[in-house]
């Protein structure tokens, strides 16, 4: 249970209700910004290289997912001294946009988190797609895990167990989102 200050909860009641989509990208919008998709206006997922706007889709429609100026829960507890952390899946925006690198988003950590929306490979052994493959699907920031005998999964969790530990060896709130990749069942090896 997260104990926060009268004053910061005032501020994160817009987090209470929201309803989020079968599909992955903006559900995690919704549990970053409280909001429902109709009210982020992002309904599905966002490709890694172009805005996806179709004839189809709605003028107003949120293409390039959170940005800089977006309210979210990990940048409202950073303001008031947590330490935030996200670990794995990030997809919050398309490449080269502000929600491409979950540290704009108000994250003080950011490990294995980009634009895109499922790895190209699981394994270490491929170096989560860096060795055997090509990098629009490849996982950042585990170099340390390349060429080992070790399941994606794995590694995320082991971060984030060195990630908790840090916080409470520094006796310092956090605040841990952490998105496994593992619902995606595409793997290229």
């Amino acid at each position: 249970m997260i104990f926060i200050k009268l004053q910061t909860w005032k501020k994160l009641q817009c987090f209470t209700n929201f309803y989020a989509h079968s599909i992955c990208y903006p559900t995690r919008i919704s549990i970053l910004t409280g909001q429902n998709s109709a009210r982020h206006r992002t309904t599905l997922w966002i490709y890694p290289f172009d805005n996806n706007r179709s004839p189809y889709g709605p003028k107003k429609w949120n293409w390039l997912g959170l940005t800089t100026k977006s309210i979210t829960l990990p940048r409202l507890l950073k303001n008031n001294g947590y330490l935030t952390i996200h670990i794995g899946k990030g997809h919050f925006g398309p490449k080269s946009s502000e929600g491409e690198n979950p540290l704009n988003l108000g994250f003080d950590v950011n490990i294995a988190g980009g634009y895109m929306g499922k790895p190209g490979s699981y394994y270490g052994l491929d170096g989560f797609f860096h060795i055997k493959g090509k990098e629009i699907n490849a996982v950042p920031s585990l170099t340390k895990y390349h060429n080992q005998d070790i399941y994606l999964t794995e590694a995320l969790t082991l971060e984030a167990k060195k990630q908790i530990k840090q916080a409470v060896s520094d006796n310092k709130p956090f605040y841990l989102n952490m998105s496994l990749y593992g619902v995606h069942n595409r793997s290229i090896h």
